[in-house]
């Protein structure tokens, strides 16, 4: 789709872009009228190449050193982040807020509608104080982080929800799923 004139146009450095996520995103991108892709981040040599005056966002869905590495160059830079990468240490993430106070950064372990939707339904649950609840979570066999981001989303809000520790979420990797998340509620 052509971009429209007179409307603004953010220019993204996609890190993890040989990624099912940034395949994904640079697709969406490639449709887009508002966001343009003016770099393509593969490895860590790709940083350097990057001018950032080309640049507004980072979008970032690779690795927690990827993620690490786009931080380091948005803070550097100026710039702001949005980053989905999951497998990442609480100690990134309080990078992650720390470096907020500078720079825009949005980051979630999981952007998508139905997981937000999915988070918010389990606050029904609070009132079963004396029911188990159990997440599991099955991906594609090359998704590199078990359990998955979401599944650890979900069991946090959960373990909030039922105010007590919960069992660690059931991961299940094989062939090509790209990602079914369940709340067992067993009462």
């Amino acid at each position: 789709m052509p971009k429209k004139p007179g409307k603004t146009v953010l220019k993204l450095a996609l890190s993890g872009a040989g990624g099912r996520m940034g395949k994904e995103i640079q697709s969406l991108i490639a449709e887009s009228d508002r966001f343009t892709l003016k770099s393509a981040l593969f490895k860590a040599a790709d940083w350097k190449k990057l001018n950032p005056k080309d640049i507004d966002v980072v979008v970032d869905f690779s690795s927690s050193e990827g993620m690490q590495q786009a931080l380091r160059w948005c803070l550097s830079e100026g710039k702001a982040l949005v980053s989905g990468t999951t497998g990442v240490s609480a100690a990134d993430r309080a990078k992650l807020i720390k470096a907020g106070a500078q720079i825009p950064i949005l980051y979630s372990a999981n952007m998508s509608l139905g997981i937000a939707v999915t988070g918010a339904m389990l606050k029904a649950l609070a009132p079963v104080t004396d029911w188990d609840f159990q997440i599991e979570e099955v991906h594609h066999s090359q998704k590199k982080d078990k359990p998955s981001g979401t599944a650890l989303l979900l069991q946090e809000q959960l373990t909030k929800v039922a105010g007590r520790p919960l069992p660690a979420p059931i991961s299940i990797r094989g062939g090509g799923t790209p990602g079914i998340h369940s709340v067992w509620a067993m009462g």
